[in-house]
């Protein structure tokens, strides 16, 4: 402890010896499809807004300040869908292909601003102030018990923990390239989902990135 808190690296190495004790849940992909079923039922002022949120959680994995933080000029919707991700933990700020569904839950959401300008943030509450993690905590709630998902709290966290586990199905366990993505600051929570997934990975790996965290503290 310092200053009455645990310290990111306590807490790293805490989830490294004891990862089989905690439980990072995530949501099935029958799960995933009737979260995306119950998004329809909302009316349709909020429709497109929060389709295009849980899109952004499940299938970029966002943090929940990471939600907060961007702008409409952070979305480049081209052929190639991008999308700048600013307010995480990662120096600098990267960038996430966007996937179809996520390209089309985007677009049909920024179409439906009104008087957008690119400052703007991309997610308002209906008195147009950008949109809170309190507030986003409790639309994800709704959508969670409008799709019956009853056995967990539906929260950002589980939806990242869905998507960095579907994305090492998708692409055979690579988790340097799922660290990219969700811009960990350490490589060592990512390997938590690697091993969740059933990757194995050298001891030795550990040592080293363990050696080059406190290098980087120092």
């Amino acid at each position: 402890m310092q200053g009455g808190r645990i310290t990111e690296e306590s807490y790293r190495r805490l989830c490294r010896v004891h990862e089989d004790e905690f439980k990072w849940e995530s949501l099935t992909d029958a799960e995933v499809e009737r979260v995306f079923r119950a998004v329809e039922g909302f009316e349709l002022g909020i429709r497109k807004r929060n389709r295009a949120l849980i899109c952004l959680l499940v299938e970029a994995g966002l943090r929940a300040s990471e939600i907060t933080a961007l702008q409409v000029s952070d979305v480049q919707l081209h052929s190639a869908g991008v999308v700048r991700v600013f307010g995480g933990k990662s120096e600098p700020p990267r960038e996430i292909q966007i996937s179809a569904r996520l390209f089309a839950a985007l677009r049909d959401h920024i179409e439906s601003m009104p008087d957008r300008t690119s400052g703007q943030s991309l997610f308002s509450d209906i008195s147009g102030q950008p949109l809170r993690s309190s507030v986003t905590a409790e639309i994800l709630a709704d959508v969670g018990r409008k799709a019956k998902v009853l056995r967990i709290r539906l929260t950002p966290a589980i939806l990242r923990h869905t998507f960095a586990e579907r994305y090492l199905r998708r692409k055979c366990g690579n988790v340097i390239e799922l660290h990219d993505v969700l811009g960990n600051a350490s490589l060592q929570t990512t390997f938590i989902y690697a091993c969740r997934w059933g990757t194995t990975l050298p001891p030795e790996t550990f040592r080293t990135t363990e050696r080059d965290d406190y290098d980087d503290v120092a």
